[in-house]
């Protein structure tokens, strides 16, 4: 095999370990949290979160990704690039508590101020954990980023059943264990990096913060961006349809989110594999690994639609049930999500931050202005659709952009048909009473997807085929 594909499948296979399992145990544990909290509390949870997501990027002007990427440059300066980061990260700690402190004391936002010192611990753990995750993948090592995220997945499965279950502490126990496993995860990586070797009171090169500001600074307003896109859409059901609606809208996102697990494990690997691989960027490795990704994603929404209201059944109590409804237009956005993030990916290996951030601010644009109409004409199903038009948007505009960059080539009649297809079946399955006649057609058109693609759909089998034998092989010879 390629050693440039070796280098990726490697990645993938041990951030798959340690973020896979972990993930499936977690996603099998949301029976759990939708019994012991009410749809008002998931609610709360999902804003705070949501809050933390917007901030995190902006405060140290999303200088983590800044980290990562001037590490991953042969003769780069680790000591000054860590030490920037790792003082952005106090600045923005510091700068947060103080914004705490003004919510509360003239109530500008009350929702916020019902557990201000979980949101701080929140805030503080999420930081914390992001950046030795990134001076992790910035030093190229994967070995201890994954066993890092085997700990977080192990640690807030473990945290959660203990706090909820056994000591009953409710949302208390539910914010609480995931701030501790961001925090444990965060001190191994902190402890195998040796990060005290790296910072320093004095930069070598002091145009180095500059630099990295210059870099990051055009991904403050991508990360605003994403964050809309992912999050505006719970802040406009909260506005107009409550907090208990919006813990039903944010309980949705747990089955796309077997998408989400998918894509974040592939794009960690391929980002390492996209500048690695930049000065070689017009050979079929980028165009081959894009066609099959896709294939793959399409194949799993596709089957995820299929068994929408089965899985919903199984991990969703009653009060949250009705969620299954919003599920098929969010499996589709998580998967022009991870298309998206797939792309930038090239982006951030041509060192151009500036085109993530206008392609992102247009899918932005959409989704504010579609939540407005939609949300207020249908209701919440109004907001996933949001989800879907934008991140559709988002696709399409840097699919262009990134074809003048890298040879990445697609058929577009297959592509607009796989996704027609996927459409067609959210339809079928939300809006079709009779279940003989649903799951038939559903079925059908799974099939014809597979038909569509035939061609792609073999080469990918063989090459899996062929992996599975060199993996075999290699465990052979040992």
């Amino acid at each position: 095999m390629n050693k440039k594909y070796k280098y990726l499948f490697k990645n993938i296979g041990l951030l798959t370990i340690s973020n896979f399992g972990g993930r499936l145990l977690t996603f099998l544990l949301i029976p759990l949290y939708t019994k012991y909290l009410t749809t008002s509390e998931y609610g709360i949870y999902d804003l705070y979160t949501a809050t933390v997501e917007l901030l995190i990027p902006i405060l140290p002007v999303c200088i983590f990704d800044a980290v990562q990427r001037f590490s991953l440059n042969k003769d780069s300066n680790k000591s000054d690039i860590f030490t920037v980061g790792f003082r952005n990260m106090l600045k923005s700690i510091l700068i947060f508590s103080l914004l705490i402190l003004i919510n509360y004391t003239f109530k500008i936002f009350a929702e916020l101020n019902k557990y201000p010192l979980y949101l701080l611990l929140f805030f503080i753990s999420d930081n914390f954990y992001t950046y030795f995750s990134n001076v992790s993948k910035g030093l190229d090592n994967i070995k201890d980023y994954a066993v890092c995220g085997f700990i977080n997945s192990a640690t807030t499965l473990l945290l959660n059943i203990l706090f909820l279950t056994v000591f009953h502490m409710g949302i208390d126990g539910y914010f609480l264990a995931n701030i501790l496993s961001y925090f444990i995860a965060g001190f191994y990586l902190m402890i195998k990096i040796k990060i005290w070797n790296y910072l320093k009171l004095h930069l070598s090169n002091k145009n180095q913060k500059s630099e990295m500001i210059n870099y990051s600074k055009h991904l403050v307003l991508s990360s605003i961006s994403w964050w809309i896109n992912n999050s505006i859409d719970r802040y406009f059901i909260i506005w107009l349809l409550g907090t208990a609606e919006n813990g039903i809208y944010s309980v949705a996102y747990k089955i796309p989110t077997i998408i989400n697990v998918v894509q974040s494990i592939f794009n960690q690997a391929w980002t390492l594999s996209a500048v690695k691989e930049f000065d070689n960027r017009k050979d079929d490795f980028y165009s081959n690994t894009y066609k099959n990704y896709m294939l793959l994603l399409i194949f799993s929404c596709s089957s995820l639609i299929i068994f929408d209201q089965l899985i919903a059944k199984i991990i969703y109590s009653s009060d949250f049930y009705i969620a299954w409804k919003y599920v098929p237009f969010l499996l589709i956005s998580a998967v022009f999500s991870a298309l998206n993030s797939f792309i930038e990916s090239i982006f951030a290996a041509s060192m151009d931050s500036k085109i993530i951030a206008q392609t992102t601010i247009l899918g932005a644009v959409i989704n504010i202005i579609l939540n407005l109409i939609l949300i207020h004409s249908i209701g919440t199903m109004g907001a996933a659709i949001s989800t879907m038009i934008s991140y559709f948007a988002m696709w399409i505009f840097k699919l262009i952009k990134a074809k003048k960059i890298v040879n990445i080539s697609v058929n577009p009649i297959k592509a607009s048909a796989s996704v027609i297809i996927l459409l067609i079946q959210s339809i079928l399955i939300i809006y079709t009473t009779n279940n003989l006649i649903k799951y038939s057609f559903v079925i059908i058109l799974f099939f014809v997807i597979a038909l569509i693609n035939i061609k792609d759909l073999k080469v990918l089998i063989y090459k899996g085929i062929n992996l599975v034998k060199a993996i075999k092989q290699k465990s052979n010879a040992i």
